[in-house]
């Protein structure tokens, strides 16, 4: 039997949790040639506002994860990328 679903209110203590106790975050990014599923462990730093990532930037995550150029990459007003 499948347990019930979380609350919001739960799913947001779950998270709030992780970021506060985890030292790494699973980031998923898709292979540009054929989208293929890649995988990576990163570290970040969690002040309780802002999660900071960092990675090189030949490294697979920050080359697929940078924001479209043009006015589309205003759709992430949060994030920094550099």
């Amino acid at each position: 039997m499948t347990p019930p679903a979380r609350t919001a209110r739960q799913r947001k203590h779950d998270a709030l949790n992780r970021l506060d106790h985890d030292t790494d975050a699973w980031v998923a990014t898709a292979g540009p040639a054929n989208g293929a599923p890649h995988l990576v462990p990163l570290s970040f730093l969690w002040d309780g506002i802002t999660m900071l990532i960092a990675t090189p930037p030949p490294a697979r995550p920050a080359a697929t994860c940078r924001p479209p150029a043009g006015p589309a990459s205003a759709s992430a007003p949060h994030a920094t990328w550099s």
